[in-house]
């Protein structure tokens, strides 16, 4: 099968968030490997083609982000620093965006891709991607409306391109995708058996945001260091939930 991976968002920056004035860095560099290694490497060992997008801001350092997983098409753009916290048609146009970036290719080409894999560019990814049960008439994620890890597959990129249109043009706050997806009669499966955000997030090991690991101990978005995810005795041991084997619709 062929696997189109769309990567959005932010690689490189130093920033503050969410009311802190605390500044932390944005890095490519410290999660490229994992992305790697348990989403291309680990569909490659299976036989499955793996193309890689971008969709990201222009930065001194992205033509060594590039070197890293070979991209077959990029689109950059300038970063625009009044775009705040929380503005969803901002993302709903950058998800969207990056899916285009893929079906432009798939067109020019004339090949098709059977999923669309999107996350984004400051997420550590421990989960290995074939662990996961992927429907082939469903939208896949993590829990019901997270949208940092989403699987898509051809039978419904349509729709989701659709439902990211609806979004941006009415403002909708982005983690109702999958709400509008099932109201349209479509269905979307959840990876793991959570369907809510609490601290127990912290235990799935599919992703994990780089500032709550890579910044200063002081740091009020400092949740655990690296190594603390690894230890099974520890309340934040990232293998404490298994994903689900069988179908599971989201409602």
């Amino acid at each position: 099968m062929k696997y189109a991976l769309c990567l959005r968002g932010i690689s490189y920056l130093t920033r503050t968030y969410r009311g802190s004035d605390t500044p932390f860095t944005i890095d490519f560099s410290l999660t490229y490997k994992l992305i790697k290694e348990n989403i291309i490497d680990d569909l490659e060992k299976e036989g499955h083609q793996v193309d890689v997008f971008y969709d990201t801001y222009d930065t001194p350092k992205l033509q060594e982000y590039i070197s890293y997983l070979n991209p077959k098409s990029v689109n950059v753009k300038q970063f625009d620093p009044n775009v705040g916290d929380g503005n969803y048609s901002h993302i709903s146009k950058i998800w969207h965006d990056v899916l285009i970036l893929a079906l432009q290719y798939q067109e020019k080409n004339n090949i098709e891709y059977d999923f669309f894999i999107t996350t984004r560019f400051d997420n550590l990814i421990f989960e290995k991607v074939t662990n996961l049960f992927i429907p082939h008439d469903a939208v896949s994620a993590a829990m019901n409306g997270d949208d940092l890890f989403t699987v898509i597959p051809k039978l419904l990129i349509v729709p989701f391109l659709n439902v990211l249109e609806k979004m941006f043009y009415e403002r909708i706050v982005v983690h109702r995708f999958t709400d509008l997806l099932i109201e349209q009669g479509y269905k979307c499966h959840l990876f793991y058996y959570i369907y809510k955000y609490d601290k127990y997030l912290r235990n799935w090991p599919l992703h994990r945001n780089i500032r709550n690991v890579f910044i200063d101990d002081k740091h009020p978005f400092k949740e655990y260091n690296i190594e603390d995810l690894y230890k099974s005795s520890g309340d934040c041991y990232i293998y404490t939930y298994k994903p689900c084997k069988t179908y599971n619709l989201s409602n």
